[in-house]
């Protein structure tokens, strides 16, 4: 299940047994519907915050000047997508078919909303943001499965 799902933030605590929780509301029944038969499962969610005016806000914050990268993201995409582990990783988390380089290519511009991967050189901060953390998540993965 891959969705992009419009949430309130809503509550969150700190339970003595059950530990931290946050509740969102949903935006429409068809979110819920989809959530419901996935209850008792991990996800990985990226949260990016909305101004009122509905723009989406920093993924993250720098001071002065945007960090340059050492490696520009658009290549690190490129050689990831190229690994074998993460095809892996996709076909293990995601239902659809990862078996070429160019469909897990058409599936990460769509997951993260761009149409080309130079926009991770050029400052798209929610692309950016959003594929920083699905390589991180997919490295945590590899080390487990390889381990």
């Amino acid at each position: 299940m891959s969705e992009h799902v419009d949430v309130k933030f809503k509550s969150w605590g700190n339970g003595s047994t059950s530990g931290p929780w946050v509740k969102f509301d949903l935006e429409n029944d068809e979110a819920l519907e989809a959530l419901k038969s996935e209850a008792g499962k991990e996800f990985h969610m990226i949260l990016v915050p909305v101004s009122s005016d509905e723009k989406p806000g920093q993924v993250y914050e720098t001071a002065g000047d945007k960090p340059k990268p050492k490696i520009r993201l658009s290549n690190e995409a490129f050689f990831m997508l190229k690994e074998d582990n993460f095809r892996k990783f996709l076909e293990h988390l995601y239902p659809g078919d990862f078996s070429t380089i160019e469909l897990r290519d058409e599936w990460l511009k769509k997951t993260i909303n761009i149409k080309s991967k130079r926009e991770l050189d050029e400052g798209n901060d929610l692309a950016i943001g959003c594929f920083i953390d699905l390589r991180d998540v997919f490295r945590r993965w590899a080390n487990e499965y390889e381990g």
